[in-house]
């Protein structure tokens, strides 16, 4: 049984990260919470982690891209989730050119990259409390669209039959005989 549950919660692992490529992954540590990351930085300094957060700023330098992301716990499938239970800032910076106009304000962002440093060694911005990471991946979440809820288009009990006679109904076997009957009377016409 323990053995069981020690096979299962490492394939939920394996698989939680899917965004990231297999080798940083593997390298990857389990990461504290961000607070001991920026507190502790030498001791884990370095060392790969995979975080994610919603994106504040980008900065293009020559040669550098910097990121300012929210950081947000990471959902199981390795996207970032509520942005209520951050717990400071990710500082990310990668020798690609990212384009402003993709990497925009609020656009999800998981990373998995090496700490580099913190808001504690830098005594000129202690305002937010950031942890620095070099980048090895990054992974840009798709903007999807929300689309309303459309009754009964998205019912899944609905069909569509005969536009011009019935328009919308639901099947029989939901309505009961009274329903069969009345549906058989409008077939007399045809």
């Amino acid at each position: 049984m323990k053995s069981t549950f020690t096979i299962l919660f490492t394939a939920l692992l394996t698989v939680s990260c899917s965004v990231m490529s297999r080798q940083v992954r593997q390298d990857a540590i389990s990461p504290p919470s961000l607070a001991t990351m920026i507190n502790q930085v030498d001791q884990y300094r370095g060392q790969t982690v995979i975080l994610g957060g919603y994106l504040i700023e980008i900065k293009n330098i020559p040669g550098q891209t910097q990121l300012t992301l929210l950081q947000a716990p990471l959902k199981l499938d390795g996207k970032p989730g509520a942005k209520d239970r951050s717990e400071g800032r990710l500082i990310i910076s990668t020798s690609r050119f990212l384009d402003p106009e993709i990497y925009t304000r609020g656009r999800e962002i998981t990373v998995g990259g090496k700490i580099s440093g913190s808001s504690v060694e830098a005594a000129d911005k202690p305002l937010f409390p950031y942890l620095k990471l070099a980048a090895r991946e990054l992974y840009l979440w798709p903007k999807y669209k929300e689309l309303p809820y459309r009754y009964p288009y998205d019912d899944p009990f609905w069909y569509w039959d005969d536009p011009w006679w019935y328009g919308w109904h639901r099947p029989y076997y939901f309505h009961g005989p009274v329903y069969r009957r009345y549906h058989h009377r409008r077939h007399h016409y045809w």
